[in-house]
């Protein structure tokens, strides 16, 4: 919607925030074929290209064909089915990690298959620059660290890619500078601990402060739920200097190693259970210190990320799971020449076996979900044929966008629909959201006139809003009911001053 300008954007733009905005230039470059739009032929290209380097490096590094391709099978189901931009820069990365081992192994020295590795990489790194440093991280002990040592090639080209991920770092800072975005990055830095890391509720133990600062538990809980409408309370210094008296005391919670184990417990999360067992049961078959530094590396990154606040995000464990399962099966590359213990007599056809149980067990997961996830689409895509041609407000996620735009849908269909969005693009300029404030016509203006504001949001939050309405705006807070199908749940809601 950002790369291509609609839905919550008035025009396209290539500062898409989460991904770098030299990706941004790329994908929006490429043409419109049959409607489809750039954006989305770069997400399928992506995994086109990884599961073909992965390919290659697997069987030039000795692996056999359907150990290799069962193994992919079991990496790319869910990639494929259910497209995310996280999810494919960590596949991006792990395929350009086995590329540079085919490169230095002495099967291959070709310079192609070293460019196409670092290539890789580097759009890894442009299309969510976090994931490619976790997957790097944790794919340390898995490095060809004694080939970069002594081949020159693989030197140079490392170099450059470290001088492309540099440059791309220089354009992304100085990207988002400017009048335009100047309170968009004081409220991105000063909401993080809020949305992200739970300052709320260690701010709900101090009231002194929030007396201090004029806050309510609700205005917390509205900050805390994305909800950056009114600058009152979405107010960057107000809430720095909050934090700063808080102090320290927001990393000393005694939830935050709970969290952490929850982090790691997510591992055998159904979704991911495929990938971890079977990177599990391969490493206890033909076990090596490379591959078990590199599973305590990721169940360190998971703990931590859970200490931090984000425990078991999924489409983060996706890619690091899926280097562990790759990275596993290059022990059974040479397995019948080398059957130094019992476990590792067992056949190619054994480990085969295994990975088509697994892969068969992960097909039976997602068709049910292919399933559902095709009739939501039909559905969302008859109810947004009313939907109404007036902004609306999208709080969080309660617009179906996954639904309404899935990655082969041809947006044209529904270039009416202007959202409103309540989130990390409330205040980005390419927003409909921040063209309505700078029009005089933002939400809080507009939930005060006598039409109010078209809203989608949870009951929840719109308790939270009559509270707000009543608490700050000193209103009578109104609701009706604007439109309501199956998918689609709009109302309108006014605040009386």
């Amino acid at each position: 919607m950002v790369a291509h300008g609609y839905g919550l954007a008035t025009y396209g733009s290539p500062y898409l925030i989460f991904s770098n905005p030299i990706w941004g230039c790329i994908v929006r470059s490429i043409p419109d074929i049959n409607g489809v739009v750039g954006y989305s032929s770069a997400t399928l290209l992506c995994l086109g290209l990884s599961a073909w380097l992965m390919l290659y490096s697997l069987l030039k590094l000795g692996v056999s064909k359907t150990i290799s391709v069962l193994g992919l099978l079991l990496i790319f189901a869910r990639p494929t089915l259910f497209p995310q931009f996280t999810i494919n820069s960590g596949l991006l990365t792990v395929a350009s990690i086995l590329g540079l081992r085919a490169y230095t192994s002495e099967q291959s020295k070709s310079l192609p298959l070293l460019m196409s590795a670092l290539v890789l990489a580097f759009f890894g790194f442009l299309a969510r620059s976090q994931e490619f440093i976790l997957v790097i991280v944790v794919a340390l002990p898995l490095l060809p660290w004694a080939a970069i040592g002594k081949q020159r090639s693989l030197q140079i080209g490392l170099l450059f890619l470290g001088i492309g991920i540099l440059f791309a770092s220089i354009v992304e800072a100085h990207s988002y500078t400017g009048k335009n975005w100047e309170y968009f990055n004081q409220l991105n830095v000063a909401r993080a601990p809020f949305t992200d890391f739970g300052a709320s509720e260690h701010l709900k133990k101090r009231p002194d402060i929030m007396t201090r600062y004029r806050f309510s538990e609700n205005d917390l809980a509205l900050v805390s739920s994305w909800f950056f409408a009114d600058p009152k309370i979405a107010n960057p210094p107000v809430l720095l200097e909050m934090l700063k008296e808080l102090g320290p005391t927001l990393f000393r919670s005694g939830n935050n190693t709970a969290q952490g184990w929850s982090a790691v417990k997510a591992i055998v999360h159904p979704l991911v259970l495929p990938l971890s067992l079977t990177a599990a049961l391969l490493f206890l078959i033909n076990p090596k210190w490379s591959t078990m530094s590199a599973g305590l590396l990721f169940l360190a990154a998971a703990f931590t990320t859970g200490i931090l606040g984000r425990p078991g995000v999924l489409r983060v464990y996706i890619p690091l799971l899926s280097l562990l399962v790759a990275f596993s099966l290059l022990q059974f590359s040479h397995i019948s020449h080398n059957p130094q213990r019992y476990w590792q007599r067992l056949s190619q056809p054994t480990i085969a076996f295994l990975l088509l149980l697994a892969f068969t067990w992960n097909l039976m997961m997602l068709a049910p979900e292919q399933a559902a996830s095709q009739e939501k689409i039909q559905q969302v895509q008859t109810d947004l044929s009313h939907f109404p041609s007036e902004p609306v407000v999208s709080w969080g996620s309660e617009f179906p966008f996954e639904f309404a735009y899935p990655v082969l849908a041809k947006p044209s269909a529904f270039r009416h629909i202007q959202l409103y969005p309540l989130g990390v693009f409330t205040h980005a300029p390419f927003s409909v959201s921040y063209q309505q404030q700078q029009q005089g016509n933002g939400m809080i203006e507009r939930l005060r006139q006598p039409n109010g504001v078209l809203v989608m949001s949870s009951p929840e939050q719109t308790e939270m809003l009559r509270l707000h309405c009543q608490e700050s705006l000193k209103g009578s807070f109104k609701q009706k009911v604007e439109q309501a199908t199956r998918s689609i749940q709009i109302q309108r809601l006014n605040c009386e001053t």
